[in-house]
């Protein structure tokens, strides 16, 4: 079975190297749908970081969202490095002016 995470991938480059960078990720992973709905995507951090490495300029940004509650993730690579930051759900204070 498996867990499933749902992929995005943003890059800081022109579209031609985007292209390039999504077809070295689907090569790593031998998938071709990483990025088309949740799929099981284990390694995601060693090919992100290899790929990062391969291009090392693009500031790529990869985010998930995981099937369980709140499995929301930013995961930032840049030359084969990485830095990860977890979701936080915030609710606003009460406020009874909003009351209707």
């Amino acid at each position: 079975m498996g867990y499933h995470t749902a992929y995005t991938l943003q890059a800081g480059c022109d579209e031609t190297t985007f292209i390039q960078i999504k077809e070295r990720i689907k090569q790593l992973a031998r998938y071709d749908g990483i990025f088309n709905g949740p799929c099981k995507w284990y390694e995601h951090e060693y090919h992100m970081r290899t790929v990062s490495r391969e291009f090392p300029t693009v500031l790529l940004q990869l985010e998930g969202v995981g099937e369980e509650h709140p499995d929301i993730w930013v995961k930032y690579f840049l030359s084969g490095n990485m830095h990860a930051e977890k979701g936080k759900v915030v609710f606003p204070p009460f406020d009874a002016q909003k009351l209707k």
